[in-house]
């Protein structure tokens, strides 16, 4: 049997993620539609001002949208999605925002996010994406002007925006429980083998503490090899070998003769 090379580790650039990502994949729904939006009064603001260079709305927009369609509910999973996930690295750059950029994006530009959301969700159900188009479920209140979300329903406006504030507020949350930190950093210096192995072994020995790894292994390989063959059998000796066990009150069960404990 030919075995695949192991490419973990190999890089990519900003010009090779295109290639990776479907052609149908929601992001270029997001990109044309946030690409439409008018910021030029935010740009005439912002235009040669002193300070760090400001993302752009539209490339945190594009982030928030993509996140409102895959069900991202804080802008520190939204700061790690743009680290880690292609569609998001395309619409946000490699050089992607952090987690606190978006949290500020939240809340100071929470009407455009609003009102592009329901643009996006009557966008996707009049093109029949049932995902995206049936997000919504209900909630709290906006006033929308533009005419072409007037035909979003009030049910709609009030559920994407109780969304908003959710995630404003659990964002608030997250900052009160773990400042700086994204809550996604490994506590240990995974290029410090001996630290690793350290902390590996201590677990592989508390594991052994508590289970007879020989016990444990060979019932649930034989399981899993007839489970290849006959998963329903499988699936149904099993349910009865629980049911025996949870009726006898003891701590095992005989896998092979289900009706023995």
């Amino acid at each position: 049997m030919a075995i695949r090379a192991d490419t973990i580790g190999n890089k990519i650039s900003i010009d090779d993620i295109m290639d990776f990502i479907p052609d149908d994949h929601p992001c270029f729904l997001v990109e044309k539609i946030v690409e439409r939006i008018d910021f030029s009064e935010w740009e005439d603001a912002h235009w040669d001002t002193p300070g760090n260079p400001s993302y752009h709305p539209r490339v945190l927009l594009r982030g928030v949208v993509q996140g409102y369609i895959d069900g991202v509910k804080s802008g520190r999973e939204l700061g790690r999605r743009v680290k880690t996930d292609l569609p998001y690295m395309y619409l946000c750059g490699i050089d992607g925002p952090d987690f606190r950029t978006f949290n500020r994006f939240y809340k100071e530009f929470a009407d455009v996010i609003v009102l592009t959301l329901v643009e996006v969700n009557r966008f996707a159900q009049n093109i029949g994406m049932l995902k995206i188009g049936s997000l919504a479920l209900d909630s709290t209140t906006v006033k929308a002007h533009a005419s072409s979300f007037n035909v979003a329903s009030e049910k709609k406006i009030r559920a994407i925006l109780e969304t908003v504030y959710e995630i404003i507020l659990k964002n608030d949350e997250d900052d009160e429980l773990l400042g700086d930190d994204s809550g996604y950093e490994v506590p240990i210096d995974l290029n410090n083998d001996e630290e690793f192995e350290k902390y590996y072994r201590e677990v592989i020995d508390y594991a052994k503490s508590k289970l007879d790894d020989e016990k444990l292994k060979f019932p649930a390989c034989k399981q899993l090899k007839n489970a290849i063959k006959n998963p329903e059998k499988v699936v149904k000796n099993l349910e009865i070998s629980l049911d025996n066990l949870n009726k006898s009150g003891q701590s095992t069960v005989n896998l092979t003769d289900n009706e023995s404990l």
